[in-house]
């Protein structure tokens, strides 16, 4: 083999080495997409998870406190204490905002999962747009390369070196 033949096939070689490696980074990079795409959408789900959840408790915690407060009525009822007057009355007022606040308190905390979630799911689909398009670059970098290669295997058949020409290999037509 001559070395104008060595040349290009070792050109050849590396642009096809190239070539792969691109392809491979740009597949691996698609790859983690997917996986942050798949992420995006567990913490959607899991978000209308929360607010579903956390809409349930806060009924419970309602109907629960209903329940206490009604037990307080009759309890002062069963002793005689008129209800709607004076402490007991107060009491019972007491009973009513405390048990708004339980439920405002799950409610905030609820919200405040279900945001969390939210702003998971928007980075992970910020992070599968960014890998997405570094897939694109690596891929773009391994053509740029196996164009350098080849561009490099050709020069030195043809006799240029370190960017000159040799001159005992130009051909005098």
């Amino acid at each position: 083999m001559t070395a104008a033949a060595l040349a290009i096939t070792a050109g050849a070689v590396g642009a096809g080495s190239s070539l792969t490696q691109g392809a491979a980074a740009r597949d691996n990079a698609n790859q983690q997409a997917a996986f942050y795409e798949t992420q995006q959408g567990i913490s959607r789900q899991n978000s209308q998870i929360v607010a579903q959840q956390t809409s349930a408790k806060e009924d419970l915690q309602r109907r629960e406190a209903r329940r206490i407060i009604a037990r307080q009525r009759a309890g002062l009822a069963e002793s005689g204490v008129d209800s709607t007057v004076g402490s007991a009355l107060d009491i019972l007022d007491q009973s009513s905002v405390e048990a708004e606040l339980d439920a405002m308190t799950i409610r905030y905390e609820g919200e405040l999962a279900r945001r969390n979630l939210q702003l998971e799911g928007d980075q992970a689909g910020i992070n599968a747009k960014l890998a997405s398009k570094g897939g694109d670059r690596a891929f773009a970098s391994g053509v740029i390369g196996a164009g350098s290669s080849l561009l490099s295997g050709f020069a030195a058949a043809k006799g240029f070196r370190g960017g000159t020409l040799n001159p005992t290999s130009v051909r005098r037509t």
